[in-house]
């Protein structure tokens, strides 16, 4: 089992609202099974993600501060798999994750969305590791596959658009300077709020 801290960015867009620049930290929890024989790989599955955060608006930083959530969808599993790309198993390593998330956000303590992605359409991210687990990697995963459609789960109408997005394992202490500066700019984004246009 591999309990890692970690830090992520998203690019959201939302309709009426545009995009919103999305920063976040928290644990992210991996089990691994063991090397197949022969081929060297790897069967993983996402068993935990919790990332708190937020960002706002780069075209309108007065429009305040968007809290964001990322957590795993409880109800559908996030699989994913480690490919040795040198002889003998080792790393570097091809890997991936088919992801199932539940977002939500809120501005000012106000709920503005709650989002997953659809059914059988998870989340795809890949990387080229160099070791397991990846710490500090220095290709992060990144999600592939264009846009992405999120919709809300009970309607199942979409409701918003993933852009783009990364996750990066990282060192405790990383993952602290990230949250510092997540509330930082939390803060400064309240000021500009209230200083207006």
């Amino acid at each position: 089992m591999d309990d890692l801290e970690s830090i992520a960015h998203m690019l959201l867009e939302v309709p009426l609202l545009g995009q919103i620049d999305v920063d976040m930290t928290g644990p992210t929890m991996i089990q691994r099974g063991p090397r197949a024989p022969g081929t060297g790989i790897i069967e993983t599955e996402m068993i935990q993600l919790s990332l708190v955060g937020g960002g706002d608006l780069p075209h309108n930083p007065a429009a305040g501060f968007f809290d964001v959530f990322v957590e795993l969808d409880p109800s559908r599993r996030s699989m994913g798999q480690i490919r040795p790309l040198a002889p003998g198993g080792r790393c570097p390593c091809a890997s991936f994750f088919e992801v199932n998330v539940m977002i939500t956000a809120s501005r000012d303590g106000q709920p503005l969305l709650r989002a997953t992605n659809p059914a059988g359409q998870p989340l795809r991210v890949e990387a080229t590791i160099d070791e397991i687990p990846p710490i500090d990697p220095k290709d992060p995963y990144k999600h592939v596959g264009g846009r992405k459609a999120l919709v809300d789960p009970a309607t199942q109408q979409q409701v918003a658009a993933l852009i783009a997005a990364q996750h990066i394992p990282v060192l405790p202490s990383h993952a602290k300077i990230k949250r510092e500066l997540i509330r930082i700019e939390r803060k400064l984004a309240k000021i500009l709020q209230k200083l207006g246009p």
